[in-house]
């Protein structure tokens, strides 16, 4: 049975790039985003549909969503790697 969920990976990371494939390959719709769309542009999968997204922006982030929702009428499934890399332990921060 296909996956029904709708998937919502904000993508920087192979691994993540590795999900996303995945959960298309199973049959859910998948919005993958970047700052910079053209970063994910190896995406070729019709099942991977690519969103510009600035997650420092509330309202970008809103618009986004909204988008979605209007298009697949829900949003099920929110994965964020967004973030940034702070090296050290993780106690230091």
């Amino acid at each position: 049975m296909p996956c029904k969920r709708y998937f919502y990976p904000v993508t920087h990371k192979h691994q993540t790039d590795c999900r996303a494939r995945e959960f298309a390959r199973q049959g859910c719709i998948v919005y993958a985003t970047s700052r910079r769309v053209e970063t994910i542009a190896d995406f070729e999968d019709p099942g991977i549909h690519k969103l510009a997204l600035d997650v420092t922006s509330d309202e970008n982030i809103k618009n986004v969503v909204q988008e979605i929702i209007d298009k697949q009428g829900k949003l099920n499934i929110v994965v964020n790697n967004a973030g940034i890399i702070c090296p050290g332990s993780y106690s230091n921060t």
